[in-house]
């Protein structure tokens, strides 16, 4: 996977490519990332994994500060300016404070407030600073097949976009339909076939892209980056979930391993009356998929198989890992808290 992380002349110079109008006001830099799709060169018939992650957001539709009291409710108020008619293709987040990194999708605006589909913390208060942005989706991520792979024809031959939902565990299939197959040329749900375009990829989650194909292809991901926290939820069974920095970063420094079981993973001495440790797992371009457990304390990471120290171990910036939990009762759920980029001066 390649860093291809540059700035395009000034803050604020993708905000034609990216739709921002002149009233909005960019801070964070932008740029682009480019990641490596594994090829099926064995010619499997299940075909070669990449966990790939939308790690730079869309622009900033609104930013400001909350003239409302919100802790514990789903209305923030504003003085003026925000857009009005957002939906559930729009998040807001907070973006300051002990809470920064939560996120909520708008159930709908005004333009002077905001309801959030999910209760926001406890803890906020009047003058809370709050973001609001448009949600990625499989179109605004991955184009017109910008990547280039093999769409269907109608047979099941087409790679394949995979996306999960942690809390049910239901993995969705979705491949780009070539002109005619499913009718206009686009990313359909490959059972339903119904339109998949905006189709949500929410803040923190990693996707898999499954090639049936051959021969070398690459995501690249135009947008800002992203530098205040994100808070991702983490469930029992598998998440595909992603740090978001437009750098990389390592188990070590990933904030994966707190201590707090309500903020991060369960460490290696977790014991077997109450369940087994979280494993982290990576794949690799060749498919070797490799297990890593975190020891106590807050950094410690090795190797499940060769017990090696592993906190060095990369995540590679557009990338994206598995973070497998047990099953508990009660269910154990935690919120990992991803950290913020730093971007130098």
């Amino acid at each position: 996977m390649k860093y291809k992380l540059s700035l395009l002349v000034g803050l604020a110079s993708l905000a034609a490519l990216v739709g921002a109008t002149a009233q909005t006001a960019v801070t964070d830099p932008v740029g682009y990332i480019t990641t490596s799709l594994a090829p099926n060169a064995a010619g499997t018939t299940t075909g070669a994994d990449t966990l790939v992650s939308p790690t730079l957001v869309g622009k900033t539709e609104f930013a400001g500060v909350s003239t409302n009291n919100p802790s514990g409710t789903t209305s923030v108020s504003f003085a003026s300016g925000v857009p009005a008619g957002l939906n559930g293709a729009y998040y807001l987040e907070i973006k300051s404070g002990t809470r920064a990194g939560f996120w909520s999708s708008i159930a709908s605006s005004t333009a002077t407030g905001v309801t959030t589909v999910d209760a926001l913390p406890a803890g906020l208060a009047t003058g809370a600073n709050f973001v609001i942005r448009k949600h990625v989706t499989l179109g605004s991520y991955l184009g017109a097949n910008t990547p280039g792979l093999t769409a269907s024809t109608g047979a099941n031959n087409a790679d394949k976009v995979l996306l999960l939902n942690p809390a049910t565990q239901v993995v969705t299939a979705y491949v780009y339909g070539a002109e005619g197959v499913y009718g206009p040329a686009g990313w359909y749900n490959s059972v339903t076939e119904e339109s998949a375009t905006d189709v949500i990829i929410y803040p923190g989650d990693a996707i898999k892209i499954r090639r049936v194909s051959n021969g070398p292809l690459s995501v690249v991901n135009v947008g800002y980056v992203k530098t205040t926290p994100t808070e991702i939820d983490i469930y029992q069974r598998d998440n595909w979930v992603s740090p978001g920095l437009a750098t990389g970063t390592t188990l070590a420094t990933s904030g994966l391993n707190t201590g707090n079981t309500a903020s991060g993973v369960f460490q290696e001495d977790y014991n077997a009356a109450n369940g087994a440790p979280d494993r982290v797992f990576t794949i690799s371009s060749s498919q070797v998929t490799t297990s890593f457990v975190a020891l106590t304390g807050t950094d410690g990471f090795i190797n499940e198989v060769t017990e090696e120290a592993a906190g060095t171990t990369v995540i590679p910036e557009g990338s994206g890992i598995i973070i497998r939990r047990d099953v508990r009762t009660p269910a154990v759920n935690s919120t990992w808290v991803a950290p913020a980029q730093v971007v130098a001066p």
